[in-house]
């Protein structure tokens, strides 16, 4: 069985050599001799996987006063404002077989006239091409989606998601309505 060595510091343990990496914080790491196991303890209360995500991503929500509901499946419908306009959004909580979430979904929906589809879809691609997220998409003829992945399985910063995820989307919407409804004229 392998010695467990206690170090104050990130590690890493590569073909037998360990390699120390300047550290950020007083996190302790348990590095296994002569294998990548690694387990650091979260400094702050941004980052934590003793709160579920869903309860994290509520309180947060709760904090900034966007209002939300909870649907039957547990995900959010929630209502944001960006510059004056409501949008409807949705997080869904993609769940493993023991219910453990491991991926968060952002995503909204704009409804759009089947005849401007052709031109949605150009639009859709070259808004993918230039923008690394959110990805848009038509998800039928007459409907655009906005959409953004967040994995979260091995635990959820709350900071992040609200400063790169939220914030992202949320302007991003009202970009991607704006687009529309130069479409629609």
């Amino acid at each position: 069985m392998p010695q467990l060595i206690k170090y104050p510091q990130y590690a890493c343990v590569l073909a037998g050599l360990m390699f120390t990496l300047p550290h950020t914080s007083e996190a302790n790491a348990v590095v296994s001799y002569g294998a990548l196991s690694q387990q650091v303890a979260p400094t702050d209360a941004t980052q934590t996987n003793a709160i579920a995500p869903d309860k994290a991503i509520r309180q947060l929500l709760d904090r900034l006063g966007i209002r939300y509901e909870v649907s039957q499946d547990q995900d959010l419908d929630l209502v944001l404002v960006e510059n004056g306009i409501q949008y409807r959004a949705y997080i869904i909580f993609d769940r493993l077989d023991n219910q453990q979430i491991w991926n968060l979904a952002l995503v909204a929906s704009f409804s759009t006239k089947e005849n401007h589809y052709n031109d949605l879809l150009h639009y859709c691609n070259r808004w993918n091409r230039d923008k690394r997220q959110p990805k848009a998409y038509m998800y039928q003829r007459d409907s655009l989606r906005l959409e953004i992945q967040y994995p979260v399985q091995y635990g959820l910063n709350v900071q992040e998601f609200e400063e790169n995820i939220l914030q992202l989307f949320s302007s991003a919407l009202d970009q991607v309505a704006d687009d529309i409804y130069r479409y629609s004229r």
